[in-house]
Formats: C-alpha cells, sequence, structure tokens
C-alpha cells in the first residue's frame, strides 16, 4: 500500500498535535523495519502518555498513535541503541512534511554528554518498497538508518552513514495545500478562504456527521484547485483509509461541484 501526499499530510498534523513539545520516555525497535516511541506530551497537550509507532515495511509502511504496547526483543538492535543514545529524554520539536512529499521529519532537541543542547531528525520515508527510517544529526548528515541502501541497490541515492541525506529529485509538484502560484493573488487573497472552523461547520451540517480533521484541509485545498483554474482534481485509493473507506468517497474523479454535493 502507498500513501499519497495528501493522506500522509493528514496523518503528519495529526502526530504533530499529539506529540510536538514532548518528551521520549522510551524506544523500542519491535520488529526490523519498526520503532514504538513512548511519548509523554507537553502538559498544554493534556499529558499523559502516547506510543508512536513508525513502521517502514515495504509492503506497509505506516505511522500513528497507538495505546497498545508491543513487545520487544531483549536485546536492542545496533539502530535503536543509536536513538537511545542521543534522543532518550529529548523533546520533539516539530512534525513536518516536505511539500507535499510521502515524508514525515520529526525534529528533536536533546543535551549531550557535555551537556550541550544538539539538534536530531529522525526522517520516515512512507515510500513502499522504498521505505525506510533515518536518523541524521544537525548538519543533515545521516548517522544511521533502519535499512542501509548502498550503491548496489541504488545509482540514485546512498542511504548510509556518512553521507549527506537528501530527497532524490521528483517532478515538479503543487502543494494543494500550500502552493499557489498559479493563483491570481490580486483577485484570491488569503483572506478570501474560509477559516477550518467555517469550513468544518459548514462540512458537518452538509453530511449531518461529525467529520475528520483532514476532511477541512481537503475542501480548502479544492477550493483553492478551483481557484487556479482546474476543474477536476485526483485523490489516491489509499486516501480512503483516512475516511474508514466511506463508499469509496476519494477513490474517483471528483469535479468541485460534485465534491461539494457528497457533502
Amino acid at each position: 500500500m502507498a500513501f499519497d501526499g495528501i493522506t500522509v499530510a493528514g496523518i503528519r498534523a495529526q502526530l504533530e498535535s499529539a506529540a510536538a513539545g514532548g518528551r521520549i520516555y522510551k524506544i523500542a525497535q519491535t520488529d526490523r523495519n519498526e520503532l514504538v516511541l513512548t511519548v509523554r506530551p507537553a502538559a498544554e497537550r493534556g499529558g499523559g502518555q502516547v506510543r508512536l509507532y513508525l513502521c517502514a515495511d515495504p509492503s506497509l509502511p505506516l505511522a500513528y498513535l497507538t495505546q497498545a504496547s508491543r513487545q520487544a526483543p531483549l536485546q536492542a538492535p545496533a539502530f535503536c541503541m543509536l536513538l537511545r543514545k542521543h534522543l532518550q529524554n529529548g523533546r520533539i520539536v516539530s512534525v513536518t512534511q516536505p511539500g507535499l512529499e510521502r515524508i514525515v521529519h520529526f525534529e528533536f532537541e536533546h543535551y549531550d554528554e557535555l551537556g550541550d543542547l544538539r539538534k536530531k531528525d529522525l526522517i520516515l520515508e512512507l515510500m513502499g518498497k522504498y521505505s525506510n527510517l533515518i536518523f541524521c544529526d544537525e548538519e543533515g548528515t545521516i548517522l544511521d538508518s533502519i535499512k542501509h541502501i548502498g550503491a548496489q541497490t541504488s545509482s540514485i541515492r546512498e542511504v548510509l552513514p556518512g553521507r549527506e541525506y537528501f530527497i532524490p529529485n521528483t517532478e515538479d509538484k503543487i502543494n494543494l495545500l500550500q502552493d499557489r502560484t498559479h493563483t491570481n493573488e490580486a483577485e484570491i487573497g488569503s483572506d478570501s478562504l474560509p477559516s477550518k472552523e467555517a469550513v468544518a461547520d459548514k462540512l458537518m451540517i452538509n453530511k449531518g456527521a461529525p467529520i475528520h480533521s483532514i476532511e477541512t484541509q481537503i475542501y480548502i485545498a479544492a477550493q483553492r484547485v478551483l481557484a487556479d483554474g482546474f476543474k477536476k482534481f485526483i485523490f489516491g485509493e489509499n486516501a480512503d483509509i483516512i475516511f474508514g473507506g466511506m463508499d469509496g468517497l476519494l477513490a474517483k474523479n471528483w469535479t468541485f461541484g460534485e465534491f461539494v454535493e457528497r457533502y
């Protein structure tokens, strides 16, 4: 299963809402391709404890929050030990996504053995068989990864300790959630788009049921697409997961009018 960029944007927003500002209490590598980070959220986010599940399995890459625990091996793998060394008791500064890439970027800050404040990045790439978890220092140098990719495996990018981390070149993409380069700003300013609160109220009234948080983002993105002159937009089949598979809501091409009428 491959996630599309908009689905990953919704996942990222949920993870940031729950985990940003929280401290890492425990790190476990429960399987060859998966990590579980036990996070204690900041007091203003409710405190308590939540587990952040990150998986780079080629057939089912995932990222979600859970309260369930998983059995970890008695002997932690080297990648897990490295994360514990640097991130134990560290704080999650931010959870970001570069454009609409299928990447979730966790930024941490922690104190080293000399008491100096340092920053590290844990990058989850949700790219099907190319999925990976990559740990980098503040300069963007790879410290280690859950999967090592050498030159014999990939001619485009090596993912090995000591190499510089970068995202492989991809074709130019319009970020439906942010990019408005095709919009006539003189006619359509940022103030012309409704707020998320207003959209949420409208969608709940039209739908007659509670909505998922990403539905407001998709609706606003759809309005931007319409303003840019596009008449149809496409969402991948896997976006239905966010909606619990509601009638294949996003598994087809929708005109703007059909989308609004559906709600």
